[in-house]
């Protein structure tokens, strides 16, 4: 469908869209292939905040075992990068700190972030039917 709306378009104004579809052209061609990167890393910051916080404390969890807080974790963390709609640092510096301390780059971060997400999402759906089962069979 999109074919012909731009074949239609094409044929109403042919002089006008002739010397816009070669600009267009050419600026694509010359624009360097990283430059969509540098709008995945934007996309997809808070996804990667996130992915290095979830390794990180799960990492010194491992570590202190019982003596490990989340709450005193998370506010350490937040002193260190900043909140996630801060953006203290840069994606560069988060892919960086993934790579150095835990072999992971950014896009394993997004995806460690989006996995952890999904679980999240099947446990309280999980316990929400339990808690729904629970009461019907207090009922009777």
């Amino acid at each position: 469908m999109a074919r012909t709306a731009t074949a239609k378009k094409a044929t109403t104004d042919t002089n006008s869209t002739d010397s816009t579809t070669t600009a267009d052209s050419t600026n694509n061609t010359t624009k360097p292939s990283w430059s969509v990167l540098g709008n995945f890393y934007e996309r997809f910051y808070t996804n990667a905040y996130f992915g290095l916080k979830d390794v990180w404390g799960k990492t010194c969890r491992a570590y202190l075992k019982d003596e490990f807080d989340w709450d005193e974790f998370n506010q350490a963390f937040a002193e260190v990068f900043g909140e996630a709609d801060e953006r203290r640092w840069s994606a560069q510096d988060l892919h960086d700190t993934g790579v150095n301390f835990f072999y992971l780059g950014f896009k394993e971060l997004v995806k460690r972030n989006l996995d952890n997400l999904k679980k999240r999402k099947q446990y309280t759906n999980s316990q929400s039917s339990k808690n729904q089962t629970s009461s019907y069979d207090e009922q009777f």
